[in-house]
């Protein structure tokens, strides 16, 4: 699920089996890191600038990152949410630059 930070969501799919990188830049508007649910099952998709005050708040994915993950990040701008398996095996876990920053409330995929 695409969460907008206009509060609007939307249903979003990777066109094969698994999402590429291009897929979710596209779906978050540049580059992007990884951060995992506390079970390991869900995995926040974010804007590599998620921090910083060029993005708007993103009511409705902190609201659920709040209920699936014990850290304390802010979510800013558009954040996709999927699970696993959509990412597993694909160029976007391999690539660490893609995921979250160690020391920042966020795991590792």
């Amino acid at each position: 699920m695409l969460f907008r930070a206009d509060t609007t969501a939307l249903d979003y799919l990777p066109e094969g089996d698994k999402f590429t990188n291009e897929e979710l830049k596209e779906a978050v508007g540049g580059e992007f890191h990884l951060v995992a649910s506390d079970n390991g099952e869900q995995v926040f998709v974010v804007n590599n600038k998620y921090q910083t005050n060029s993005l708007p708040y993103n009511t409705q994915a902190n609201y659920l990152y709040r209920r699936l993950v014990s850290g304390d990040l802010v979510l800013k701008g558009d954040v996709l949410l999927c699970h696993r398996e959509l990412l597993e095996g694909t160029e976007a876990l391999l690539h660490s630059e893609n995921q979250a920053p160690e020391g920042l409330g966020s795991k590792k995929v």
